[in-house]
């Protein structure tokens, strides 16, 4: 069937060989990526011939052999296991930038005895009594996620890398690809109110929603306070904690480190580290800006409060503004003049009195007028601060 015209069979065995149980058929510039998940390899289709890319030798052929058939089916036997969009299946991208293939599989084990599965429905459920209520593959509360991301370098013939993200879906293009997950952000309720006018005090606080799984903690945050007087304006920022304190504990290892459990985390700089490693049965606690992920082995990660103690780092600017006073004039005299005052905005501005006239403004506390009045009466007087 590969080498040659009219077919011929590639092997003989009576356990199958080159079969697939997903339609999953992946398209690249050196073939066709197949796989088969019930018996634990990953095939090439190069031009006439089948290359394992898992075969013995590989360095992922017992982590293939364990972990490619999908675990679903020991619990639900007629579970759809070929829908990674909505649930558990298998997909993957070829990364041009970089000449390799990314390979994803999706797939569970409950946690509660007491859930089944509707095959007409593909939905899965928990009965009590008369009561049906649906559970979701991502509820943590009732299934134990048991995917991974993989990828193969045809440069270098090997497989590479573990990868954190396990998305619902990839899309390729050239030099580079998108990866999804489906159903991150849903509709939101909202609550209509009468319109509250502005204090005099305000604080803005600026949040992002979105239903991730996995374990929450409290990012505190940024929050600017203002508040401004006649003669006072002060600036409150509370800056968040960022960097956290996490608790990993090393189960088991895995092909590749034998011994150990790799991790991978971004630094309280902010800096991508991924040389993280500790000897299996140790747990040891580090600090970064959100929660390591495990590239090797097996463990748990455990949020275990800010690194600084929890406490926000306040600074108050305070910037004192000149008083702006309500001036009131006369002019007892019995020729008009004009006097020259500065303003509470800091311009120079003539203002002109008729003769036995009056009235007020507003300038900057304390000043002196460059026109002295004359006469039996008149002059400016600082009466309150202006309005």
């Amino acid at each position: 069937m590969f080498r040659s015209s009219p077919p011929i069979d590639f092997a003989e065995t009576d356990l199958g060989y080159v079969g697939s149980q997903n339609k999953f058929l992946l398209k690249i510039p050196n073939g066709q990526i197949t796989v088969d998940a019930k018996r634990g390899q990953v095939f090439l289709i190069e031009g006439t011939q089948a290359v394992d890319l898992s075969a013995f030798g590989s360095g992922m052929n017992r982590f293939f052999t364990d972990h490619l058939a999908f675990e679903i089916l020991r619990y639900f036997p007629d579970a759809d296991i070929d829908n990674h969009f909505n649930g558990i299946g298998l997909h993957g991208v070829y990364d041009s930038k970089f000449e390799r293939v990314i390979i994803t599989k999706l797939d569970y084990i409950p946690l509660d005895s007491n859930i089944q599965y509707s095959k007409a429905l593909d939905e899965y459920y928990i009965e009590e009594g008369d009561v049906i209520t649906q559970v979701l593959l991502t509820d943590s509360e009732y299934f134990c996620n048991k995917s991974w991301t993989v990828s193969f370098n045809f440069n270098t013939k090997s497989w590479t890398s573990f990868h954190s993200y396990l998305p619902n879906f990839y899309i390729g293009e050239n030099n580079f690809f998108y990866s999804g997950v489906n159903g991150c952000c849903e509709d939101f309720d909202f609550v209509a109110g009468p319109i509250v006018p502005d204090p005099t005090t305000t604080t803005t606080t600026r949040a992002i929603q979105c239903n991730f799984t996995g374990t929450a903690h409290v990012i505190y945050p940024t929050t600017t306070t203002t508040s401004t007087s006649t003669s006072t304006t002060t600036t409150t920022t509370t800056i968040p904690v960022t960097c956290f304190l996490y608790e990993i504990s090393a189960y088991s290892d895995s092909p590749g480190c034998e011994g150990y459990v790799h991790f991978s985390y971004y630094d309280c700089e902010d800096v991508y580290q991924t040389g993280g490693s500790i000897s299996v049965g140790v747990t040891e606690y580090i600090c970064a800006r959100d929660y390591p992920t495990i590239t090797c082995g097996s463990g748990q990660v455990t949020y275990a409060g800010p690194c600084n103690s929890g406490a926000s780092l306040t600074t108050t600017t305070t910037t004192v503004a000149p008083a702006c006073m309500l001036y009131s004039f006369s002019n007892g005299n019995e020729q008009a003049m004009t006097i020259y005052y500065v303003d509470c905005l800091g311009e120079t501005v003539p203002q002109y009195i008729a003769a036995g006239g009056g009235g007020s403004f507003c300038g900057l506390a304390g000043q002196t007028f460059t026109e002295e009045f004359s006469g039996i009466s008149g002059g400016v007087s600082e009466i309150e601060p202006c309005p």
